[in-house]
């Protein structure tokens, strides 16, 4: 629960004193602009181009400093690391491939922040944006909200770079673009790249292309899009189209982030808006279909050996970790973009609150629509490879994937190994030492020479202008001959003649398919199948060919080719089932579940019976094949059998349940099909009951209606979730009436809250109403049920927010309105209970009553005021809704007010008083200034800005001058400021000139040092963990939440002074954290040295090196020596206001606690 549930209001509060002092002044007051103009930064500024001018690419010239890194990176034993290539060659690299010749294809972006942006920059697009269905109302959103500056989002462009050793000494000297533009406004990022010969695949919002070298010259000459409308959303930088990988099916799989998707193809739409989600197609780019769902941000894809298919996903930046994910078909992995910004009941709503992430949860609480990621892994996985087989690593990374992970700074990066252990139906994960650390990552790949080579983006998070490419291998291996036979067979062209040597052409085939490579592997299956896609022969003779190969290959592993390679042949029919079929029949449980596997791709009819049978084999992973390829038959007789396997599985192993619905769902798909379905509701088996559910769910079927009374608590739950995530709208009535079963999870009644706002029918509130006074409900249930209420009942207070769901933070507006009257007569007959709420409750109790103008309202007030009843923020709030009701009972509390003990109701009390008695309110003022606490002091200055005398002005002029010659105290100096802002007199915008040349001739600390005192520390902590636009806890940890990217913060109060916090966010290169500094040293001598900075004194530098050893260089040794900038974004001070800024300063200044129990000291 955040500290304060309002944050995410949804329709005009009466002003709170914080939002009174933030709207009487210029919240959006930065001391960068000469004089700040209300509507904050100017729409698309973030882009330094200008319209009309030609793009210049930005890039760093060559220098030493890519060799020097090396020297800051921690490798594993046994490896070294060179340097093979740096910019100017190559900059800002997003992703890379490797052809069979060595060289290499590398997405360079120009269109960070210079075409595409990133919705933290633009809320005021957001709720816009996450309405976008396609790509088209994208940029239609663009026109809308940028104006001329939308010409700036169609000139910066992306390419593709490809990169040449000519010289044979292993060092890339030779760049060529291969393909450029791609500069439109729906364009971009440019984030993949998958090279096959002449052939390159390339993946750039809103495009999947193919390119075309058909000279070998490193120019494309065709290019074409395969399938368009990928990204409909802005959502967050990174969220791109990426992931590209052949399949062992011989297809394409590429993935996207929770950008979302609209693709009209031949075989119909594809489409989810709201979501992240793996692909495959043809290599041709038909038959486009999703395989996985519900991503945040996959950014890559790996197969292993056996062709089971891998992402680690991407957290959300709030406390939820970056996940292993298998991906299986129609899996859902629960994220919804909605969730990036909503804060019911929680940061990231239900993801957080409902643990959606979480990879250990009982089955009681674990969300049964979807399938659960393997393990908690990294903070900003990119990259992903799997190891080929053969490679120049230790031959401890065999059977493992090498994951890049990115977090800003390469202090904190570097490449992550893990390998997948079968466990039951899925996998556990264990992660083993990392081959190479200390390096800012954007991908990793394995080179035909068995080099592992990785892609360097070198610092920070924005375009950093160069990028390097470093090669990691094991001298030890160099000579192996092994190694040198993979590279010649990947270099080769392979040719099975089948049609005049068949013998000879299987002997070969056999061979390359038991290699220990799998790219050797792969590219014979595929080889092989293309041999007898050209023979002219009937399926017969092919599948005789096809049975002697497998006769031949005695390996599980090379079998499994074959079956792959028999299964790119099914799909277009050109052999006969049978001798696949046969194969569910292996000894060999891996062969048993990719021929399941290949048969359903196929959609044999024949094998029915078989794979039912194979529902019952002793293997899991089997078990799962079988049940998802009998969905592809989408045949009625095999429900029976499946309802058999869910009451045995589906209980507590939900990779397998997911199978069983997935069968299910294709079984289905008749009418006979579903109605056979629709029966089983009543199934004495509560695993079955809950698949059939899972699967009703996924047709959007009104029969979900039904399980709600259902006798398993379980089953009840997520026919809520269906109901109201799926917006089944037959159900929302019914699902009304769980509002008030206490046994079920608050997430359960939450849902039943808000279908009160969605029910077409005449509905009565006196539910909500009742919920609001339920002493055994959760304060936040209570809040919500009165939240509902004002939401409901007055849509001409509902604002923009309002169109974001109360659950989900989708887009879905509300279009019901519930009766004022009967609202009036409901909260009327309760009001003494409600008025006797907790606080947080309380507090929305008395806004709806003076909403709804109820005469019990305004004696309550004056009461409550009189008496210093209660909590101070009830009188402050007693005095903002007198205010609103234009009571004649405001003028006799505000006596009351003014002698109040509450700093708080004496601050508000004064500004009606200046409000009701202008001409005296410049004395009121005064006084306040010379007697009140610095909360009124602060209040009284902003108070100024509604004064429009001469007098006002003179007074501010004297305070400007005094600011000058420094007699203002720094607490009070943000107010001063934003109510200069407001005035527009020549006398004032004068002093204020010579205020601002005097600032820019100081420090960039100094320059925001009004930010140094005064703040609150309770906004400052809402700006840490929830303003998007700087996403402080992104990177930084607190106590037990935030990320792990950048230095803890949950003692820095203690550990340093605000001067040292301040720089730290204006100008943080100057203020690096120890421990995430590093120096690059000349020696005298000539000697390079680097490390990480431990200690300066006068005398030397105490330097670590990244294995941990310290050593001291004295400084009159020292020739010349660079420090590395911080990987903090350098321009986090211009998202947030002069006030954002000073209460973000007192929030980490208050911080002085441990990891258990964080404590934040009061001012």
């Amino acid at each position: 629960m955040t500290s304060d549930p309002h944050l995410f209001r949804c329709f005009q509060r009466p002003l709170s004193l914080v939002c009174f002092l933030l709207a009487s002044t210029l919240s959006t007051f930065s001391l960068a602009q000469e004089k700040p103009a209300a509507g904050g930064h100017e729409l698309g500024a973030e882009n330094q181009l200008q319209a009309g001018q030609p793009f210049t690419p930005e890039i760093a010239s060559a220098s030493s400093e890519g060799k020097l890194a090396i020297r800051e990176f921690q490798v594993a034993p046994g490896c070294e690391v060179e340097l093979i290539a740096a910019e100017p060659l190559l900059a800002n690299p997003v992703a890379f491939d490797i052809d069979s010749e060595g060289r290499f294809y590398v997405v360079e972006t120009f269109r960070v922040h210079q075409g595409v942006t990133d919705n933290r920059r633009h809320m005021e697009w957001l709720v816009d944006d996450l309405a976008t269905e396609t790509v088209a109302e994208r940029v239609e959103m663009y026109h809308k909200y940028l104006g001329e500056n939308f010409k700036t989002f169609a000139m910066a462009p992306d390419r593709i770079r490809r990169l040449e050793d000519t010289t044979g000494d292993g060092m890339l000297d030779s760049s060529v673009i291969f393909a450029e533009g791609f500069n439109a406004a729906e364009d971009g990022i440019a984030a993949g790249v998958m090279v096959e010969g002449e052939k390159v695949y390339f993946t750039n919002i809103p495009d999947l292309y193919l390119f075309i070298d058909a000279n070998g010259d490193g120019v494309a000459d065709e290019q074409r899009s395969l399938s368009s409308g990928y990204g409909v959303h802005v959502s967050y930088l990174g969220h791109d189209l990426h992931g590209l990988r052949r399949g062992p099916d011989g297809r394409i799989y590429f993935s996207i982030g929770d950008r979302g998707f609209d693709v009209d193809t031949e075989d119909g739409l594809v489409s989810n808006p709201d979501t992240g989600a793996v692909f495959r197609c043809e290599p041709d780019g038909s038959k486009l279909e999703v395989v996985h769902y519900g991503l945040r941000n996959p950014q890559e894809l790996a197969f292993d050996q056996w062709g089971n298919l891998f992402t680690v996903d991407n957290n959300s930046d709030s406390s939820d970790q970056a996940r292993v994910v298998q991906i299986v078909e129609g899996g859902d992995s629960g994220w919804r973009i909605g969730y990036q910004y909503h804060q019911i009941p929680e940061l990231r709503g239900p993801w957080n609150a409902e643990k959606l992430w979480h990879t250990d949860l009982p089955p009681e609480e674990q969300a049964a629509s979807i399938v659960p990621p393997l393990l908690h892994l990294s903070d900003g996985p990119s990259g992903l490879t799997y190891h080929p087989g053969t490679s120049q690593l230790p031959e401890l990374y065999k059977n493992h994937f090498l994951l890049s992970d990115f977090r800003g700074s390469p202090l904190r990066s570097g490449i992550r190994a893990f390998q997948a252990i079968p466990q039951g139906a899925s996998f556990k994960i264990e992660e083993s030492e990392s081959p190479i650390w200390g390096i800012l990552p954007t991908d990793c790949e394995f080179g035909p020479d068995g080099s592992f080579y990785v892609l360097d983006w070198v610092l920070g998070w924005d375009l950093p202008t160069k990028g390097r490419i470093y090669r990691v291998f094991s001298p030890d291996k160099a000579s192996d001959p092994v190694l040198q036979e993979t590279k010649e067979l990947l270099q080769s062209t392979f040719s099975f003649d089948l049609e005049n040597d068949a013998s000879a052409a299987i002997a070969s085939a056999v061979s390359l398919f038991n290699h220990p490579d799998q790219r050797v592997r792969q590219k014979a299956q595929f080889a092989f199948v293309e041999s007898l896609q050209d023979l002219s022969a009937d399926k017969t003779a092919k599948n005789e060919l096809f049975q002697n190969l497998l006769a031949e290959l005695d390996s599980p592993l090379s079998q499994c080719h074959a079956v792959w390679g028999m299964g790119q042949l099914l799909r277009t029919d050109q052999i006969e089932a049978a001798p696949v079929v046969g194969l569910l029949d292996s000894e060999y449980p891996e062969v048993r579940a990719q021929a399941a596997k290949v048969l359903g791709d196929a959609k044999i009819s024949e094998a029915e019976n078989s794979l039912i049978a194979a529902l019952e084999d002793s293997s899991e992973p089997v078990q799962l094949q079988a049940a998802i390829a009998l969905g592809k038959l989408q045949s009625l007789s095999s429900q029976k059998p499946l309802f058999a396997f869910l009451e045995k599985h589906g209980e507590d192993k939900p990779y397998l349940r997911h199978a069983g619905v997935m069968g299910l769902l294709g079984s289905a798909g008749s009418a006979e099909g579903l109605e056979h379905l629709v029966e089983a509701k009543s199934h004495e088996s509560a695993a079955v009951r809950m698949a059939v559910l899972l699967t009703l769910r996924r047709l959007h079927s009104a029969e979900l209606v039904s399980f709600l009374q259902d006798s398993n608590p379980r089953i009840v739950t997520e026919a809520a979730r269906a109901i109201y995530d799926e917006r089944i709208e037959a159900g929302y009535l019914p699902l009304t009436q769980l509002i008030d079963q206490s046994q079920l999870p608050d997430f359960v009644r939450r849902r039943a809250i808000a279908a009160f706002l969605r029910v077409e029918e005449s509905i009565s509130v006196e539910p909500l109403v009742t919920l609001a006074i339920d002493e055994k409900a959760s304060n936040e249930l209570r809040w919500e049920a009165v939240e509902a209420l004002q939401r409901w009942t007055f849509p001409e207070k509902r604002d923009e927010l309002d169109q974001l769901d109360f659950v989900t933070g989708d887009f879905h507006p509300l279009e019901q309105v519930a009766d004022l009257e009967e609202v009036r007569q409901a909260v009327s007959a309760k009001w003494d209970a409600l008025i006797k709420s907790p606080q947080q409750v309380r507090s929305e109790v008395a806004s709806l009553g003076a909403n709804l103008e109820l005469k019990e309202v305004e004696p309550y007030f004056l009461e409550i005021i009189k008496n210093h009843r209660d909590q101070p923020a009830d009188r402050v709030q007693a005095l903002e809704l007198l205010d609103q009701l234009e009571s004649p009972l405001l003028a006799e509390a505000l006596p009351f007010a003014s002698s109040d003990k509450s700093k708080e109701v004496r601050a508000m009390a004064l500004r009606y008083q200046v409000e009701q008695d202008p001409e005296n309110g410049l004395a009121m003022i005064q006084e306040t200034l010379q007697k009140g606490t610095l909360f009124e002091q602060q209040t009284a200055y902003g108070l100024i800005g509604t004064l429009a005398t001469p007098a006002a002005d003179a007074f501010l002029i004297e305070k400007m001058n005094q600011l000058r010659t420094g007699e203002i105290k720094t607490a009070l100096q943000v107010e001063l400021l934003e109510t200069v802002a407001l005035r527009d007199s020549p006398e004032i915008n004068q002093s204020f000139a010579q205020y601002q040349t005097e600032l820019l001739q100081k420090s960039k600390g100094e320059q925001f040092s009004p930010a140094l005192e005064g703040g609150n520390r309770q906004l400052g902590k809402a700006i840490f963990f929830e303003k998007v636009a700087v996403s402080c806890q992104r990177c930084h940890k607190v106590g037990n939440n935030g990320g792990e990217v950048g230095p803890e913060l949950t003692r820095i109060g203690k550990q340093k002074d605000r001067m040292y916090l301040l720089e730290s966010i204006v100008d943080p290169s100057k203020a690096i954290a120890k421990g995430f500094e590093t120096v690059q040293i000349l020696t005298e001598d000539g000697e390079i040295l680097s490390g990480i900075l431990r200690e300066e004194t006068e005398e030397a530098f105490l330097l670590m090196t990244p294995q941990g050893e310290e050593f001291s260089v004295p400084k009159d040794e020292i020739f010349d020596q660079m420090r590395g900038p911080s990987a903090m974004p350098a321009d986090l001070s211009k998202h947030l206001s002069l006030r954002e800024l000073r209460d973000l300063v007192s929030y980490l200044a208050g911080l002085n606690g441990t990891a258990k129990g964080v404590r934040v000291e009061e001012e």
